[in-house]
């Protein structure tokens, strides 16, 4: 490789902070920064693989040939203090300050003076770390038969040996750069290292109950994870069984003094709704003697608890029980989510539904495992004594409580599988699934050379159903599940581990790997926190907590969003999520002083919640939406031909021109578009502009011909985002009537307004699963974001939809959509018969997190399919092929738009739609602008007479770490937003503050301007967001601040790619294009004018400096 280099900028940062005035710990915070992003750069044309700033360095040193020893220190102090585990000292810093500049300086041509290297020489000597560890973080040096070269991530010791003698599998598949831990590691008389425990690569976490799901009965072959992924998630009533006993638990705990027939009755109706349509397509099964079993279930574990329990051999005091505690495991790559533990974490109860092992009366040992890995976690975790933690398997059927235990060797095999799993995933992101297919048989799975009637009748047929489709690697179809499948595992690596992009805070292994510092400058945690009250309203408890007064909060968080929360139980430490139990909640109001959580399991245990400790919320990760793409891509192995072949580029679309509409909806055009779209018989592509009404007339068209020409058959509305969904729910309610209709989602991530429309609020009413199923089957309009649908597969088990129409299609993935595209009935045939697509290929594209390198298509039977990147959407490519065949009876473009005024569509008309767009025009897209003001200030004068125009402001601090967040820009949206106010005002215009919108690109700044705007109560109808969540909005005025104060930002602004001949920066555009009649950009001139497309935008607009 090429030796690299940094630019200029590294060297202008570090003297810029090493002479600024601020506190040590700001002055380490922006090194910590500048260095992260000088590894990030460096190594950006690796190919490797990193989930920790060790490896990428350890990387760099390798690659470069760079002693890296004084630059690893750097590393470790700055981590220790950044995480308040050291205190920054002046003597310190100027050691620090000195590994740093040697580190710019070796790879910068124009480096830091030489004179100041020598003062920092003067006063440095290396830091000197010694540590021994349970558990050591190391990388690999070199790989040999026997051992291991490896370094400590704690330490500048020289390279130690690690014996593999119980780990001889090993050699064969690690390589230099790899991130390993070592558990209770012990060293010999020669110093060579012999661990418990080698875990690899351990910050991609594997849940225990995935892990051990891979224990069947035909052997543990690490294959069993992957036909697991792609198995299909249809409900039966075990599952059904296993949900209601988790239920039972709960309302046991928390209704000890009802009647058990009342409180059963109360469990299993809410059971129930909580997975109406799961309940639903197991009508059949679900019977007399299911409940009857649930009865039974009911009543153990009512008896266990009150009554085992208290017996003295088991003394559990089930007023001290937490419900469903979560834990993170870093130490051994594992997470995992307990049924219940008492709150001093000494005694664990994992609660099964399922049979016991009846032909030996013992507990199953996958789930004897099971709770030994739970117990390891604990263990490791919170650093008790493995004979001071008790476990029990309580078998509900029976009742059966047993305590079992394990031996070293199977967690060591455990951990061994795990390995293999965590290593069989990087090869799938390396693109080597073919090999990993053709080796996969029944044969090789079947380890444990099973022969009997249990195998060949159920076991074999099972995994004949999985394997069987994937082995289709030479045909088109298997080179786009080969493609997508290695795509979507690299997405789900970044989304578990992070990726190298500069100031990216994604990845949830950033929740452990980056400093406490970092992670509450970039609003990626809340705390301390304080309990304020526990409120219980409309059966919900709702957990309020305050921000304690030393809290500076710029939270980078969503509501609606999962969060993990847990007590901060060492008193001067920062918050560790690794060294307690975690709850997962959901968060559903943040205001400048409070936030409020709603539990997934209500909590009993008082000691859980006290006002005597504080707390910490930091972000979750989930794997479902990953998993969803699996299955659905899976599908695609079993669709019906003629949809393969179809979207595989093998048949043309068809359409049936017998067709006609029931009636003209307002003009030729629009007629035309919505004939050709209901004569499609497979898909329809509508393209528009911003503002053009897509979505309200258009859709709203769509689907008022549907009802008409079809009242009896189903139509399924979707869209990415809820907010979007919302929208369509807001259009269906202005259809007169109102079509009846069923929303499924989430309903804190719902708009309060259509809470009523989703699908547990429309039958909630409702008792008998007879009437609810009459009233699903009579509903015919289902709305939700893709998603949602897509992770209900007993949806289409139960309806079959003539049409789905798809808004914002073309900020989705393939794979995302995968799901509704190769759905099925329980008849075979395909799920939806039809899809509409709606979207605009120059606004927001789908969200991809890797590298565009790892996105295009070298793949010559994807190209001739028309894939040319992995990253671009169904609606891209299918609009690419109906335009170049010429296909113009599949394809809609509307021109016309009724939202901006032609002073502010004259940007994006000219440099994103080659000037195709026009106006109405509406009554505001014609007036003057008409506002004048009655003071003389610049300011007001310029918001008077300007349409739209450039506003230059100050650069903010040198010494602002938080690159993320600009106050100065903060203070000027404000500035501006108040004197519009008055403009308006003056000129007798009525302008309420909802009727501006705040685009900016970061969270941290959002957090920053929303803090700002909370000292003024008159502004807090003001939505201040991303462009990514504006998108399919309009306001009369947007304000839209760039934020970025660096040259290295620059690329995190923008969203470039070629369009129809035209270099189009889609985020640019959508921010430009949602005013109705102002718009301003904020920004440091100088600093934009290095983007070509913003230095057109500056050069023909006014520009307003304001200091």
């Amino acid at each position: 490789m090429s030796y690299k280099m940094l630019s200029n900028n590294y060297a202008q940062e570090f003297l810029i902070t090493r002479q600024a005035s601020c506190s040590l710990l700001q002055k380490y915070a922006a090194y910590q920064a500048l260095f992260k992003r000088a590894c990030s750069e460096l190594s950006q044309d690796f190919h490797a693989e990193f989930t920790s700033l060790f490896s990428r360095l350890q990387a760099i040193g390798r690659e470069f040939h760079f002693n890296i020893r004084h630059i690893d220190a750097f590393r470790r102090h700055a981590h220790a203090i950044l995480n308040l585990q050291e205190k920054p000292t002046t003597h310190g810093l100027q050691e620090d300050e000195y590994a740093l500049a040697l580190f710019i300086n070796h790879f910068s041509t124009t480096g830091i003076p030489l004179n100041l290297l020598q003062q920092c020489a003067a006063t440095s000597t290396p830091h000197s770390h010694t540590s021994t560890e349970r558990i050591m973080r190391v990388n690999v040096e070199a790989v040999h038969t026997d051992h291991l070269l490896v370094h400590s991530a704690r330490n500048s010791e020289p390279a130690q040996r690690v014996a593999l003698n119980d780990f001889p599998e090993m050699s064969t598949w690690l390589s230099p750069g790899t991130t390993l831990n070592l558990i209770d590691t012990i060293a010999d008389e020669e110093q060579i290292l012999h661990p418990l425990y080698i875990i690899y690569e351990p910050d991609f976490l594997i849940d225990v109950t995935s892990l051990t799901a891979c224990l069947r009965p035909y052997g543990h072959h690490p294959y069993n994870y992957l036909i697991n992924k792609f198995r299909p998630r249809t409900t039966h009533t075990p599952q059904l069984l296993g949900d209601a006993t988790n239920q039972f638990v709960d309302t046991c705990l928390h209704h000890t003094d009802t009647p058990n027939q009342h409180l059963f009755e109360e469990a299993i109706q809410n059971a129930f709704h909580n997975n109406i349509l799961g309940y639903l397509s197991c009508s059949t099964q679900v019977n007399a003697k299911f409940f009857n079993e649930a009865h039974q279930h009911f009543d153990h574990i009512a008896e266990t608890l009150n009554n085992t329990f208290r017996q003295a051999d088991i003394h559990i005091d089930t007023a001290h029980l937490l419900l469903e505690p979560s834990f993170v495991c870093p130490a051994l790559g594992l997470r995992g989510r307990l049924d219940m533990m008492s709150d001093d974490h000494t005694c664990i109860i994992e609660l099964k539904s399922g049979k016991i092992d009846e032909y030996n009366h013992r507990p199953r040992r996958t789930h004897v495992l099971q709770m030994a890995l739970y117990k390891e976690i604990v263990h490791y975790n919170l650093n008790l004594s493995r004979t001071k933690i008790r476990t029990f398997l309580l078998y509900s059927k029976y009742p059966y409580l047993y305590d079992e235990r394990v031996s070293t060797q199977e967690l060591r095999n455990l951990m061994t599988l795990r390995n293999q799993i965590v290593y069989q995933e990087q090869n799938i992101r390396k693109g080597l699934w073919p090999q990993i297919q053709s080796h996969m048989s029944i044969d090789v799975i079947n380890t444990n050379k099973l022969d009997g009637k249990l195998f060949h009748q159920y076991l074999k047929p099972e995994l004949e159903a999985i394997i069987t489709p994937l082995q289709q690697s030479g045909t088109p179809v298997g080179h786009y599940f080969s493609a997508f499948f290695s795509f979507i595992s690299r997405e789900q690596f970044i989304a578990k581990t992070g990726d190298n992009r500069p100031d990216s805070n994604r990845g949830f292994a950033n929740v452990w790997n980056t400093d406490y510092t970092t992670r509450k400058d970039n609003g990626d945690i809340i705390a301390p926190l304080q309990l304020k009250s526990i409120l219980n309203q409309d059966d919900t408890i709702r957990i309020i907590f305050s921000f304690t007064g030393n809290t500076a909060i710029l939270p980078n968080f969503n509501i609606g969003e999962m969060v993990q929360l847990y007590p901060i139980t060492r008193t001067g430490e920062a918050p560790n999520v690794q060294q307690t139990e975690t709850i997962r909640a959901i968060l559903v109001d943040l205001t400048k002083d409070s936030l409020t959580l709603i539990l997934n399991s209500t909590q009993r245990s008082a000691h859980f919640f006290t006002d005597l400790r504080p707390y910490a919320i930091e972000h979750d990760y989930t794997d479902a939406t990953f998993n969803t793409c699996y299955r659905g891509l899976f599908r695609l192995l079993t669709a019906p031909t003629r949809r393969l072949a179809l979207f595989m580029n093998q048949r043309q679309p068809e359409r049936d021109e017998r067709l006609t509409l029931t009636r003209s909806y307002g003009s030729e055009s629009t007629d035309q578009i919505l004939l050709r779209a209901k004569q499609a018989s497979d898909f329809y592509l509508l393209s528009g502009p911003p503002g053009c009404g897509k979505t309200s007339i258009m859709l709203r068209a769509m689907v008022e011909e549907f009802v008409a020409s079809y009242p009896d058959e189903n139509l399924l509305l979707t869209a990415y985002t809820n907010r979007a969904v919302d929208e369509i729910c807001a259009m269906l309610k202005d259809i007169t009537p109102v079509p009846e209709f069923i929303r499924l989602g989430n309903r804190w991530a719902t708009a309060p307004q259509y809470h009523s429309d989703l699908l547990e609020e429309k039958f909630k009413p409702l008792r008998r699963r007879q009437d609810i199923r009459q009233r699903l089957e009579q509903t015919h309009i289902i709305v939700g974001t893709v998603a949602t649908i897509g992770g209900n597969a007993d949806l289409f088990q139960l309806k079959h939809f003539r049409t789905a129409i798809v808004d914002e299609a073309s900020q989705l993935l393939e794979p995302q959509l995968a799901p509704l595209l190769f759905g099925q009935h329980r008849n075979g045939n395909t799920a939806i018969d039809k899809f509409i697509f709606i979207g605009d290929e120059k606004q927001l594209p789908a969200v991809v997190s890797q590298p565009e390198k790892d996105c295009v298509t070298r793949d010559s039977v994807l190209k001739e399919i028309g894939i040319e990147n992995l990253g671009h959407s169904l609606f891209q490519r299918l609009l690419r092929q109906v335009k170049r065949d010429h296909q113009e009876s599949f394809f809609g473009q509307v021109r016309t738009q009724g939202r901006m005024h032609p002073d502010i569509s004259r940007f994006a008309n000219r440099y994103f739609y080659a000037g195709a767009l026009s106006a109405v025009p509406l009554p505001h897209q014609t007036e003057a602008l008409g506002l004048h003001c009655s003071t003389d200030t610049p300011l007001h004068n310029f918001l008077a007479r300007q349409r739209t125009g450039f506003i230059d402001i100050t650069p903010p601090s040198p010494t602002s770490h938080s690159y993320k967040a600009n106050p100065s820009e903060a203070h000027a949206l404000l500035r501006v937003v108040s004197a519009l106010l008055q403009v308006y005002h003056d000129s007798g215009k009525d302008l309420k503050p909802n009727q501006i919108g705040i685009i900016v690109p970061f969270r941290n700044q959002i957090a920053l301007v929303r803090s700002l705007f909370a000292l003024h109560p008159e502004l807090q109808d003001i939505t201040i967001d991303t462009v990514e969540c504006y998108q399919g909005s309009q306001r009369e005025i947007i304000l839209f601040g760039t934020t970025i104060s660096r040259p290295y930002q620059l690329e995190l602004l923008s969203n470039l790619q070629q369009i129809d001949g035209m270099l189009i920066d889609r985020k640019l555009n959508v921010a430009l294009t949602r005013a109705r009649r102002q718009c301003f950009m904020f920004g440091q001139k100088e600093l934009l004018q290095q983007n070509p497309i913003y230095a057109h935008y500056i050069k023909e607009h006014s520009v307003f400096t304001l200091r």
